[in-house]
């Protein structure tokens, strides 16, 4: 017997154990779809300010219905070809007072002041046929026909600017970034952290810099689908320095709670849902008419992202 080549024989039997327990797990990617994805999406925020003695309170919900046709550019990036079906805004904003707007009518409120502003940029995002390229990672590298579709309608227009967050195409991106979490490099199981950190300059809207979180949770399902569970949550800090016309708002804004959960689809290469929730707070200082106005405000956020089988019936 030799104790040499049996110890070698050991060693190589660790070696190639080790080679496959690194196999495991499951490598996360965005791929192509032969048919389109139907997403609906869903954003609502309720904000609370503090103004003197003053309590402000504003609610927004908005809910798009839009369709993608996933294809491949030269460079093996995803070219998503996106278009809205429906749109769907609610708002009451303190003093302004309420605003609805719904692509499916034809009626939509342009008299009010909130009118004026508003319908205009929702008509404009109802018919939006933007592309998105985006990496099989989910980098997004180039977001194609909103900026140039909102132009006109955002000049002069501080309100609606603050709705698109300054209308630029890093503000695009960095939206569109909510409903594609980062995927990791290597292979995940149950357990399995990455990181993925962010900074972000937008154009007369201020600084964002901070990370998101990801855990892997392991396999799950959602419908019949079978899925990778992914629980998420965002740091973020908020420069800003915002110029809304007659006054300027400048401060720091902090996310202080986040929580979030993911369903990707490995064998379709999608996310199937997505719920993430967070809460800014921060302190603000409003210049107008000479004054410098302190303001304490605090916004819950809550995005989701929802895989349908079809279309939505009309109403």
């Amino acid at each position: 017997m030799n104790p040499l080549r049996n110890g070698l024989g050991v060693l190589t039997l660790v070696i190639l154990a080790a080679g496959v327990a690194a196999q495991e797990g499951t490598l996360l990617r965005y791929q192509p779809s032969k048919e389109p994805l139907i997403y609906r999406k869903t954003h609502t925020m309720k904000q609370t300010q503090n103004v003197m003695d003053m309590k402000i309170i504003t609610d927004t919900k908005q809910t798009e219905v839009e369709v993608w046709s996933v294809g491949v550019t030269d460079k093996k990036d995803l070219e998503i070809k996106a278009e809205t079906k429906t749109l769907e805004v609610k708002a009451k904003i303190g003093p302004l007072g309420e605003y609805a707007f719904d692509s499916r009518k034809d009626d939509n409120d342009k008299g009010s002041a909130l009118g004026a502003a508003l319908t205009p940029l929702h008509e404009r995002l109802a018919n939006a046929r933007p592309t998105y390229i985006v990496s099989d990672r989910g980098k997004i590298a180039k977001v194609e026909g909103l900026k140039e579709l909102l132009d006109d309608v955002l000049k002069d227009n501080p309100l609606a600017k603050q709705f698109a967050a300054g209308g630029s195409e890093e503000a695009m991106k960095l939206g569109l970034t909510e409903y594609f979490p980062l995927l990791p490099e290597d292979r995940v199981s149950s357990g399995t952290r990455w990181e993925v950190p962010f900074e972000i300059s937008l154009d007369k809207f201020g600084k964002a810099k901070g990370k998101r979180v990801y855990v892997c949770e392991g396999e799950a399902t959602v419908g019949k689908r079978k899925t990778i569970k992914i629980r998420v949550a965002t740091e973020m800090s908020f420069d800003l320095d915002l110029d809304v016309g007659e006054a300027k708002v400048t401060g720091k804004m902090s996310i202080t709670d986040a929580k979030g959960t993911i369903h990707f689809d490995p064998k379709q290469g999608c996310v199937v849902s997505l719920n993430n929730e967070y809460t800014l707070s921060g302190d603000l200082n409003v210049t107008a008419g000479g004054m410098n106005i302190p303001v304490s405000s605090e916004q819950t956020q809550n995005l989701r992202l929802e895989l349908l089988e079809k279309l939505p019936e009309e109403k």
